[in-house]
């Protein structure tokens, strides 16, 4: 992802839904067990916002952007963009294996373009990931916390 920088990377306890603004797109909502943040996604800047969303519908709303009703996205379901119109695109590869006595999944995930094919992610304990609706951002939410970058 060489046209790519790296904006932000926090831990998240208790992640649950994520989901861009169409409005103001470099801003991302995250929404977690304890409350709700908006990410600058220029500047990598968190600020906790009054807000809540409905799991069902895959929707919030928040103060931060009071007149939007943004669509979320996590591991329970949503619906994330994994192309841009750049062509640019994310697949989501999964894979059991056997842990222990347990089979777990291992996901691997893959940033392609016409060029070529790049691996970003190849671990346990992945949850969403999504590209902006401008395309100019993407995120990453997986246990160990929320990483988001943007174009260059």
């Amino acid at each position: 992802m060489d046209d790519w920088i790296k904006t932000a990377q926090f831990s998240v306890g208790g992640f649950l839904w994520t989901g861009f603004s169409k409005n103001r797109t470099n801003k991302l909502i995250c929404i977690s067990s304890e409350y709700i943040s908006v990410i600058d996604c220029d500047t990598g800047k968190v600020e906790v916002c009054d807000g809540d969303y409905d799991e069902d519908g895959h929707i919030a709303m928040c103060d931060y952007f009071p007149d939007e009703v943004i669509d979320i996205y996590g591991q329970y379901g949503g619906n994330p963009i994994h192309m841009t119109q750049k062509e640019e695109r994310i697949a989501v590869h999964t894979k059991e294996e056997s842990f222990g006595n347990r089979m777990v999944i291992r996901y691997k995930i893959c940033y392609s373009t016409s060029d070529s094919d790049i691996e970003i992610f190849d671990n346990y304990g992945y949850y969403i990931c999504s590209f902006s609706p401008c395309g100019n951002y993407f995120v990453l939410a997986q246990d160990a916390g929320v990483t988001v970058w943007k174009r260059k």
